[in-house]
């Protein structure tokens, strides 16, 4: 029987390090520093569960979240959000944007597993025909880290501006547009 698959989204490698000891004995977890690359991977990975910390530099969880749900294949796709935004209306944004669970932070392992056992409980595992290894998709995270951090290949010349590197007009005509991520 295949174990349920859990992607962990945090900027913060501390929070990431504590979820992966606490749920790898009993699930595949990868964990991810940004949204983006959560994103990509969801189609790699095809996690059963996301769990989500929401104040993240460039990209916050409440718009990843808003990606996720906008997507047939992940519309449905239990997110526990895991926050340090603790109050009253933080938790019912977080719900209204289709949050299956909020946990807050400082947050106790056990109530995070808790959690999770919960949410499987009522969800089938393995609904995803052909799935990748954890191995395959931790090889695709560093993939996917190693391009980014690549140094770029020159412009084509009719591209350059004069006096401008070509790396630098490169770079600039190739950076990410997060247009997609704006509300």
């Amino acid at each position: 029987m295949s174990r349920w698959r859990i992607l962990a989204v945090d900027d913060d490698p501390d929070i990431l390090e504590l979820i992966e000891m606490s749920l790898a004995d009993t699930y595949d977890v990868l964990t991810v520093s940004t949204p983006s690359l959560a994103l990509e991977l969801v189609e790699t990975f095809e996690p059963d569960l996301i769990i989500l910390d929401i104040m993240m530099p460039k990209v916050t969880g409440y718009q990843l979240i808003e990606t996720l749900r906008q997507r047939r294949d992940t519309a449905r796709l239990p997110v526990i959000f895991l926050s340090a935004k603790d109050t009253i209306r933080d938790q019912k944004y977080g719900y209204k944007l289709g949050a299956t669970t909020y946990l807050t932070k400082p947050f106790q392992p056990e109530r995070l597993t808790r959690n999770i056992g919960n949410i499987f409980d009522h969800t089938p595992p393995g609904r995803h025909p052909k799935r990748w290894t954890l191995g395959e998709a931790r090889e695709r995270l560093r993939n996917l880290l190693a391009e980014q951090s690549a140094p770029p290949p020159p412009a084509p010349a009719k591209l350059q501006m004069p006096g401008m590197p070509k790396t630098v007009h490169h770079r600039e005509s190739q950076a990410p547009d997060d247009s997609k991520w704006r509300l």
